[in-house]
């Protein structure tokens, strides 16, 4: 089936991370262990505390199917990272599957949640992100915000401020979540999940030892 992410084919981040998350939900209980999840729009949507066996994890891949409630306000990170540690009682691997493009006042959720829990931060991130083409005046949307305004991506320098912004955001988050003592993996819109998923696995062995 296409749709565990073969080929080299952007899609949409939501349904990239859906892919990750069920994959990686497969492959933890094919292992015996327990599976939740917190799943969220711009706020916590539905939580499903850690169950084993092949039920839960279809039950997560269906609850992944459905779309977020629609809305333009930026995602609250912080309040779905508290909910995580209320739910996990127990010590646990803990994947934050996100565009981490969300409110302020997340990093400090995520060190204490570091503190409890192995945690594992997956920065899911659009294949051509700050890579704007020339093509003239568009139209761009804010994603988090719905606002719509003109620009001009024939401008060298807007594109040069544009890539300039992406690389400071990426270096701030970066330096947070290193901050927090946790690693950070990228995952792009047109990768293999897979072939993510083993890339991931190589990296944590090297970050324990």
């Amino acid at each position: 089936s296409s749709s565990m992410g073969f080929g080299r084919v952007t899609r949409p981040k939501q349904l990239v991370s859906a892919e990750f998350a069920t994959t990686l939900a497969l492959v933890l209980a094919r292992g015996g262990n327990w599976v939740g999840a917190v799943l969220f729009g711009d706020t916590v949507e539905r939580t499903m505390p850690p169950r084993h066996g092949r039920g839960q994890v279809l039950a997560l891949a269906r609850a992944l199917q459905s779309p977020p409630t629609p809305s333009h306000e930026p995602t609250d990170l912080g309040a779905v990272l508290r909910a995580v540690g209320g739910m996990a009682r127990q010590r646990a691997l803990v994947l934050v599957v996100s565009d981490f493009v969300t409110r302020p006042g997340w990093e400090r959720p995520l060190t204490m949640l570091a503190r409890r829990h192995e945690v594992v931060a997956i920065q899911v991130v659009d294949a051509a992100e700050g890579d704007l083409p020339d093509a003239g005046l568009i139209a761009v949307a804010d994603a988090e915000t719905g606002e719509q305004v003109l620009v001009d991506t024939g401008d060298a320098q807007f594109r040069k401020r544009l890539r300039e912004l992406t690389i400071a955001r990426q270096r701030q988050l970066v330096e947070t979540v290193a901050r927090a003592g946790i690693p950070l993996h990228v995952l792009a819109t047109d990768e293999e999940i897979v072939a993510a998923l083993l890339r991931m696995a190589r990296l944590r062995g090297r970050w324990h030892r």
